[in-house]
C-alpha cells in the first residue's frame, strides 16, 4: 500500500479488498493502531507512516508498503545544495534509526527489507546558485533481510555517468552488460523471493546485492 506525507487514506485502504471492508471488527482495529501511533508527538510524518505499516506487517494485514520521505521539492537542492543536503540526510537517516528500532522492539526485524531510492539524482558540478540540478543518474540503498552488507554494487566514470555493468556479476566483462536501473534490483528481490522476474521485470537480477 502507498501512503504520502500526509498518512493514510483509511477509507481507500478499507476498499482495498472485500474482506477488510466488510470486517468492522477488522477496521475498528486498523483505526486504532493508526491513532495510537499518530498520537505520539515526537513522531515525524514519515516515522509515524512507517510505525502503522510496520505494525500492519506484523499484524499480517500487508506484506508491501510505499512510504514517500519528505514533501514536494524538498530533495531538489538546486541552489545551497550542501547545507540542504547535509540536513536532509541527517534527518532522513535519524528517523530510519528510528524506524529501525521500533521493527525491533515489535518483532519486525527479522523479516524486515528496507529499499530506500529516488528517481533521480544531483548532477556533479555546481550552478550558479551553490546548488546541484538533477541528474538521470541516482543509487540506491537496501538494507534488511536477505540483503548483502556493507557491499556497494555499480560504479560511475569521471562524469558521474553509469558504467555499463553484467547485473549478475556486478562487473563490465562485456557479456549482458546494461545501464543499472530499478528494474534490475527489482529482480533480484523477486528472486529472493522464489518469483519469475523475467515476467515482471525483463531484467536480469542485480544479483550481488544479495546476501544469505
Amino acid at each position: 500500500y502507498s501512503i504520502g506525507p500526509n498518512g493514510i487514506d483509511f477509507h481507500k485502504l478499507f476498499a482495498m479488498t472485500d474482506a477488510i471492508a466488510k470486517d468492522a471488527a477488522l477496521r475498528t482495529h486498523l483505526k486504532e493502531v493508526h491513532d495510537n501511533i499518530v498520537l505520539d508527538p515526537p513522531d515525524e510524518d514519515f516515522v509515524r507512516n512507517a510505525k502503522i505499516m510496520l505494525d500492519f506487517f506484523r499484524l499480517g494485514y500487508s506484506k508491501v508498503a510505499n512510504i514517500r520521505y519528505g514533501g514536494e521539492g524538498e530533495w531538489d537542492t538546486q541552489s545551497q545544495h550542501f547545507a540542504k543536503a547535509n540536513a536532509l540526510y541527517q534527518s532522513l537517516f535519524t528517523d530510519l534509526n528510528t524506524i529501525f528500532v521500533f521493527a525491533r522492539d515489535t518483532a519486525v526485524l527479522p523479516n524486515l527489507l528496507v529499499t530506500l531510492t529516488s528517481n533521480l539524482g544531483r548532477s556533479p558540478q555546481l550552478n550558479a546558485a551553490g546548488g546541484k540540478d538533477r541528474w538521470q543518474f541516482t543509487s540506491s540503498l537496501l538494507c534488511g533481510n536477505g540483503i548483502a552488507g556493507a557491499t556497494v554494487v555499480g560504479a560511475t566514470d569521471d562524469y558521474l555517468r553509469g558504467i555499463p555493468l553484467n547485473p549478475l556479476f556486478g562487473t563490465a566483462d562485456g557479456t549482458n552488460d546494461v545501464t543499472l536501473n530499478f528494474k534490475n534490483i527489482a529482480a533480484a528481490l523477486y528472486l529472493k523471493y522464489g518469483l519469475p522476474y523475467e515476467n515482471y521485470t525483463g531484467q536480469l537480477p542485480l544479483s550481488p546485492i544479495l546476501g544469505p
